[in-house]
């Protein structure tokens, strides 16, 4: 398995100390203690109100980020609002035929996103509704900025399903087990 990382919202950083609500999460926020190497990091991710990747450093304190602690700004939308957005769309949306979401669907996904956030490498991603009524997450290669994959959520007849595809040729993936995507995931070398 590999790392595990908390992923959310930076609400306030002062000298060694940031405020950060874990899966946006602001009723639940933690003041973490930080290296003055990650002050600017976190202040940058604050005043862009980018999402900010911490990995958990399980041998320590997790609420203590130490010189060696790594430090990741998301650079996609945040997650709570853009799947509002989604939540928006009505019947119709795309050219007469886009399909609207359904609540629940659209928090169980959420949940699945943080899951895959939390239990991986997974870099930045694009959120986007599909016409069907799904979740397209789409991310970029390393170097050069282009489409690097896809992972598409779907709730088809009640049951959650996951359709993972790289453009690069590891085999696509279609599960409706969250540990069976987060484990194709992982397989991956996100930084190649």
């Amino acid at each position: 398995m590999s790392e595990k990382y908390m992923v959310g919202t930076v609400l306030h950083v002062s000298d060694y100390r940031l405020n950060f609500a874990p899966r946006e999460d602001v009723k639940n926020s933690v003041s973490i203690q930080i290296h003055f190497n990650h002050i600017e990091a976190c202040k940058k991710a604050f005043n862009e109100k980018k999402l900010l990747k911490i990995k958990v450093n399980t041998k320590n304190d997790p609420l203590s980020l130490d010189k060696y602690s790594n430090l990741e700004m998301l650079i996609g939308p945040k997650i709570k609002p853009r799947l509002f957005e989604l939540g928006l769309l009505k019947d119709g949306w795309y050219d007469g035929y886009g399909k609207g979401f359904d609540p629940v669907f659209l928090k169980v996904a959420e949940y699945s996103i943080w899951e895959i956030l939390e239990q991986t490498d997974f870099p930045p991603c694009y959120i986007y509704p599909t016409p069907e009524g799904n979740v397209l997450l789409e991310w970029d290669g390393p170097n050069d900025g282009a489409r690097a994959g896809e992972l598409e959520i779907s709730n088809k007849n009640g049951i959650l399903s996951f359709y993972g595809m790289l453009y690069n040729g590891l085999e696509d993936i279609q599960t409706s087990e969250i540990r069976e995507m987060i484990d194709w995931l992982n397989k991956i070398n996100w930084k190649a």
